[in-house]
């Protein structure tokens, strides 16, 4: 396997191309018949693991039935995988007193407290809102 950047990614016979140092470069494999096969490689930062996640004061405010509104969450470090194109995935414990759907938006529906939990990052923080009528 020929390499144009020898230190931005390693490779063996068998094809396995695994990053070292972040950036691009090209790769080239050669077949035992003599074909080649170019691939660009693109090497990315080691992403950081969240530590923490942080759920605004304004997202655990009471709310009103029939009322919706965005929760907000952020993880720790600010440049943990995550942070950019991350998956936040909400829950709801209670579905019959509030809903959140995929972009975090709740909706309220009765009267009552409701355990909401989010997911980022292989990490969960989980809080209590309360439904008013």
């Amino acid at each position: 396997m020929e390499k144009q950047k020898e230190s931005r990614c390693k490779g063996n016979a068998k094809g396995v191309v695994q990053g070292v140092k972040p950036g691009s470069t090209t790769v080239t494999a050669t077949a035992p018949n003599g074909k080649k096969a170019t691939l660009k490689v693109v090497v990315l930062k080691k992403a950081k693991k969240v530590k923490k996640i942080v759920i605004s004061k304004k997202t655990k405010k009471a709310m009103k039935a029939g009322k919706s509104k965005f929760l907000t969450a952020a993880v720790k470090p600010k440049n943990a995988t995550g942070k950019t194109g991350a998956v936040y995935k909400w829950k709801s414990g209670k579905k019959k007193v509030a809903k959140i759907d995929a972009a975090g938006k709740i909706t309220a529906l009765k009267k009552g407290k409701c355990k909401i939990t989010v997911t980022v990052g292989g990490k969960k923080k989980s809080f209590n809102i309360t439904i008013k009528k």
